[in-house]
């Protein structure tokens, strides 16, 4: 094959692994596992809205709960505890066609 064949072949390949990424077989959306801190938590004693944490990358991930989320069990509210002792967490998540990041699992690291 030419150098051109090949090089054509290379980008559509890359071009159909890019747009399937994030996509299960099944056409679900793939969960991403990631470890931070805990840097901020935004709601109230009712519920948590959404909360931040800071990635080993340095970039700051905000994620919003799925419904009923629990932290290992117990209440989602434990992750102030974490804003305060800087203990990590780990967290997996899905993201919407609008790009907000749902958590769906979250517990100590």
């Amino acid at each position: 094959m030419s150098k051109t064949k090949n090089l054509a072949l290379l980008v559509g390949v890359t071009l159909a692994l890019t747009a399937c990424a994030g996509a299960a077989a099944d056409g679900t959306e793939e969960a991403v596992e990631v470890t931070g801190v805990v840097i901020d938590v935004q709601g109230n004693l009712q519920g948590t809205d959404s909360f931040t944490i800071l990635i080993e990358d340095g970039s700051e991930l905000v994620l919003v709960p799925t419904p009923g989320l629990l932290f290992e069990g117990g209440p989602l509210s434990h992750l102030r505890d974490h804003v305060l002792s800087g203990a990590k967490v780990k967290v997996v998540y899905t993201v919407e066609d609008d790009g907000t990041h749902i958590a769906i699992e979250v517990g100590d690291a």
